[in-house]
């Protein structure tokens, strides 16, 4: 599978592979180099930003609060047969805490910062091994991270122009509670959203702020958790077309005409008078289009 992100943003495939369960590797060409996410069942399992300080290796290094035996074991490792998360944590060597900000980091610089492409070419392989040497043993769905990618691309960008205005009605795409990590604003809004109110009347429902609500409010749409409502317009009866009625010709004006044509004509002749023959093919015409496809083929 390959494509643009002008086609298909990047929240969009994250969904996609997490619905589908799909198992591969994702690379994005972006300005500053190769972005590679790899996904196992639709979750994000390790991520490769095109700087080699943001490999794992590097980053558990360069943390700190390490044990010299666990630094030493971190520098041994080459080709390993299980996550390099997975195989330290065996040998006690490291905390889940140190793991998860290592995991974090390395879907902020390989995930967030492409959420900033409008466009960029990107594809997908089912066949891809699996990058030990960049696991963490652990793992995050797609929509989430699709969400909190979204939350991080405004707080670079503050381009008000392309939030949903204040007047535009949403409500959920699903009456089912998501499984995601929400914040309090974003279950407030999935929750009272209706195509009986607004934005600017559900931002005082909820006591939130209207900015907000509608940058939570985009968010939502993005990962298929809310969509908009558009209000059809009611049409007046005076602008609705009448039927295109063909008007039909009384019998009395059919028998006038044929009367004045004909007064030697009964009314017994008029009504027992065939109906005027179809129009019939010219032969001479089908015989030329006849000659014209057999040209043609």
């Amino acid at each position: 599978m390959f494509g643009n992100l002008s086609e298909f943003s990047l929240p969009e495939l994250l969904q996609m592979f997490e619905r589908s369960s799909k198992t591969g590797r994702l690379s994005v060409w972006s300005p500053s180099g190769v972005h590679r996410i790899w996904f196992y069942q639709g979750r994000v399992i390790a991520t490769l930003a095109p700087d080699d300080r943001y490999h794992l290796k590097s980053m558990l290094l360069s943390m700190g609060n390490l044990s010299p035996e666990c630094i030493s074991c971190i520098k041994a490792l080459k080709d390993p047969r299980e996550p390099i998360g997975k195989s330290l944590k065996k040998r006690e060597l490291i905390d889940n805490s140190i793991l998860a900000l290592a995991f974090r980091q390395q879907i902020k610089v390989g995930v967030y910062k492409l959420f900033q492409l409008q466009s960029g070419q990107f594809r997908f392989a089912t066949n891809a091994p699996m990058p030990y040497e960049e696991m963490t043993g652990l793992s995050k769905g797609g929509r989430e991270v699709a969400i909190a990618g979204l939350r991080y691309l405004e707080t670079i960008f503050q381009d008000e122009n392309t939030l949903p205005q204040p007047d535009c009605i949403f409500a959920p795409t699903s009456d089912e509670l998501p499984l995601l990590k929400l914040s309090p604003l974003e279950w407030g809004l999935l929750e009272k959203a209706s195509p009986q109110h607004k934005l600017h009347e559900l931002a005082k429902i909820i006591q939130a702020d209207l900015l907000e609500v509608r940058k939570a409010c985009r968010r939502l749409v993005a990962v298929g958790l809310l969509e908009e409502i558009v209000a059809t317009p009611v049409a007046s009866t005076s602008s609705i077309p009448a039927p295109n009625k063909k008007p039909l010709s009384p019998p009395s004006v059919a028998v006038a005409q044929s009367s004045s044509a004909s007064s030697t004509t009964t009314p017994q002749n008029r009504e027992a008078s065939p109906p005027p023959p179809a129009s019939e093919v010219n032969p001479t015409l089908l015989s030329r289009l006849a000659t014209l496809l057999k040209s043609v083929s």
